[in-house]
């Protein structure tokens, strides 16, 4: 007797199990002001590791998740970060779309100044009399990109070539 008692349970916890279904939350994320979609938003289950992004049209499906409750996050650079409970059926197939806000936020005026470095170019121009030379040809002749080249600081501040002399 107490061995069909064991059987009709492990019958009925795997009738249970086979039954059991996982449902999805299906939606689209867009921009509540012009109505764009929203691509590679953020879409999680809070307080889980369960989430996604969503696609180039703003599309997104959580897969797998036992019925219940869920409370669903979405966040995106630029837009005010949303939260919403929806409940997921076994079986079934949840929707859930969102219009984010954007987060408009002012910032400060940034003033980039640029001094010329006086001593770089002089080196430079020590550099092109000592590399091309003084002469005719010297004058027609230019360094396309002088931004790339760099004088280290030495101590004698004086620019010296080595030149040898072949016989």
């Amino acid at each position: 007797m107490k061995q069909i008692f064991t059987t009709l349970y492990l019958f009925l916890g795997l009738l249970f199990t086979v039954f059991a279904q996982s449902g999805n939350i299906t939606g689209t994320v867009k921009d509540a002001e012009t109505g764009e979609t929203l691509p590679y938003c953020n879409v999680f289950v809070n307080n889980t590791t369960i989430s996604t992004v969503t696609d180039m049209e703003g599309g997104y499906t959580l897969e797998g998740l036992e019925p219940g409750a869920y409370e669903i996050g979405f966040s995106f650079m630029g837009y005010i970060a949303d939260t919403k409970k929806i409940t997921v059926n076994p079986g079934g197939t949840a929707t859930l779309n969102l219009n984010m806000k954007p987060f408009a936020q002012e910032l400060n005026d940034v003033e980039i100044k640029a001094s010329r470095d006086k001593s770089w170019e002089r080196d430079l121009r020590k550099f092109e009399n000592l590399f091309l030379g003084n002469d005719e040809i010297a004058s027609k002749s230019t360094i396309e990109n002088p931004w790339v080249i760099d004088f280290p600081e030495s101590e004698e501040k004086t620019i010296s070539l080595h030149l040898q002399t072949f016989q």
